[in-house]
Parts: structure tokens; C-alpha cells; sequence
């Protein structure tokens, strides 16, 4: 009723869907993604340091949980220090929370990433934990 967008680009939004195009673009995007989301799973179940994997089958990261003594924060200012950005899981628990183990869990990002990024990412990481293993 009150819409503040134009009409012209609601009626070409709405020629978009009905065309079809909308849906060939998701395809397209789900076969890219799952292809982004295969290499970074297989990369990561190759090494010693990840305990476990969650939501590896959902949205465009994953939740990696690491098996060394070193904090979430001391792996994040490393990581950094290297050029990787990774974030931590610890700020998402509900307040006076606490996961627990001390396992360091991250959230790793892969959808703006292109192959050779994930597969350099791995290897920082991997890098950044290895006296800490």
C-alpha cells in the first residue's frame, strides 16, 4: 500500500520470478556454494586438530570445533596476525552461559571465498595452531 519502492522495479522484479530467472539463478548458486562447502568440509576432516564439525550442512560456514589447549582468543589473535579473519562461537552462547568444555569452537566462513582462498585458509589456520597442538 505504502511501498517505497517503485513500481518499475517491483514489475521487473516480478518478470524476473515469472520468467524463470530467479529460479535458474538459485541453481546456479546452490551448485557453486555446495562446491565451496565440499572442499572446505573434505579440507577440514583431514586434520588431527578438528574435534567435530557442526552445521556442515547449513548456510554457508561451518562451526569447528579444535582440539588444542589454546583459547578461542589466542587462535583469533593468531590467525589475524597471519591475515586469516576467523570469528569465535564463545560470544554467541546466551549470557552466564558457557559451553561445557574449553574446546575452542569457531565459525568459518566460505561464500565470498573462491577455492584457492578456502584451501589458503585452511593452511593458516592450521599454521597459526601448530605449537599449540
Amino acid at each position: 500500500y505504502a511501498s517505497t519502492v517503485s513500481r518499475i522495479q517491483q514489475m521487473s522484479v516480478c518478470r524476473f520470478i515469472e520468467a524463470g530467472c530467479f529460479e535458474r539463478h538459485l541453481n546456479k548458486m546452490r551448485g557453486i556454494y555446495k562446491t565451496k562447502h565440499d572442499q572446505l568440509l573434505q579440507l577440514l576432516k583431514n586434520r588431527l586438530w578438528v574435534r567435530r564439525i557442526y552445521g556442515d550442512y547449513a548456510g554457508l560456514h561451518m562451526a569447528v570445533e579444535l582440539d588444542c589447549w589454546l583459547t578461542e582468543t589466542e587462535i583469533i589473535r593468531r590467525a589475524a596476525e597471519k591475515g586469516l579473519l576467523v570469528q569465535g562461537m564463545t560470544d554467541c552462547y546466551i549470557a552466564g552461559s558457557k559451553k561445557p568444555d574449553n574446546n575452542p569452537v569457531l565459525l568459518l566462513g566460505f561464500g565470498s571465498l573462491e577455492a584457492e582462498q578456502i584451501r589458503e585458509g585452511v593452511e593458516v589456520l592450521e599454521m597459526s595452531l601448530q605449537t599449540a597442538m
